[in-house]
């Protein structure tokens, strides 16, 4: 795999030194001299320019050309490079196989998906804090292998630090962070937990058996965007000036639309708790109105009485 990899960067790239090679494949001098030697040998046309002291490949002898056609390895391009923006725990993997992926293509086709991808722009918020890249390793490994795993979990809704053995279900990227969701054996739930909230990770050798029925789509159907909780059943008011865009809009699988004839229009959602769902509608501002459940009603009340009083005392 070393081997593939050395080759697509320096067939990529306009040459890449020896310092860069080992950079690169975090291993020793001995062992790039080691990989280009078998390349060498194995038929491919290695050269050295004598004045960057770069090593170049030339022709396609090692890889066979990809079967990807022009619109497949654009799309791939394309959102290959959205992750590669920001730094991220993706981000070497991704950028090793766009390599990959580039080097299998004829030179028209290259020159072609290279045209069509500046068309396109992809964004991806990322916000990941510190590096992650073994965390999200040992998880991946704990997964597949179906071990338990134990967690020192910060939570900052509760401002707590608590240890726990969990059953790790699936790793999802939701809302520009990385979460896992597993059964928690200390809440005896299925429960959240951002990565980067993860303080300490223990592999463990006890295995756990993955629920057949688990989905990841079936856990967040519910959610507005993550949140877990009670289902509750949301009635709104929409005014006719936001009502444009709400029509617009599909937010949720579960949501009923009614068009009133003033222009307004109801609408209907069933969500897991209330916290998320609260701060978009009060996006809204007086465009919309609470009308069930009762709780979230004074809930969104009191959040508008209290502004009220910030900015009154900051106009006094």
């Amino acid at each position: 795999m070393r081997l593939v990899h050395i080759l697509c960067m320096i067939g990529n790239h306009k040459g890449m030194s020896l310092s860069d090679l080992e950079q690169e494949c975090q291993v020793s001098t001995r062992t790039i001299y080691r990989d280009l030697r078998v390349l060498s040998e194995g038929g491919v046309p290695l050269s050295l320019d004598p004045q960057t002291k770069k090593y170049r490949a030339y022709g396609k002898a090692f890889l066979k050309p990809l079967s990807f056609q022009v619109e497949e390895a654009t799309a791939l391009v394309c959102c290959a490079q959205a992750f590669l923006k920001q730094e991220s725990v993706l981000t070497v993997p991704l950028r090793r196989a766009l390599e990959r992926l580039t080097y299998g293509l004829t030179d028209e086709h290259k020159a072609t998906v290279e045209k069509r991808s500046c068309a396109l722009d992809i964004a991806v918020s990322i916000q990941e804090n510190g590096d992650s890249r073994e965390l999200f390793s040992g998880l991946e490994t704990a997964i597949v292998e179906r071990r338990q795993v134990r967690l020192q979990y910060y939570s900052k809704t509760r401002d707590v630090h608590t240890d726990r053995i969990v059953d790790p279900y699936v790793i999802t990227f939701r809302n520009g962070t990385w979460y896992l969701i597993a059964y928690c054996h200390n809440q005896n739930s299925e429960r959240i937990f951002r990565l980067d909230r993860i303080e300490q990770f223990e592999l463990l050798n006890t295995k756990f058996i993955m629920p057949s029925n688990f989905s990841t789509d079936e856990f967040f159907r519910d959610s507005w965007v993550l949140e877990q909780g009670d289902s509750v059943s949301v009635k709104l008011h929409f005014m006719p000036e936001a009502a444009r865009w709400i029509q617009d809009e599909k937010k949720h699988p579960t949501q009923k639309i009614t068009d009133l004839p003033d222009g307004s229009l109801i609408y209907e959602v069933t969500v897991n708790g209330t916290r998320e769902i609260t701060r978009w509608i009060m996006g809204y501002g007086d465009q919309v109105e609470v009308l069930e459940p009762v709780e979230l009603r004074n809930k969104v009340m009191k959040q508008v009485e209290q502004m009220r009083l910030l900015y009154q005392r900051e106009a006094e």
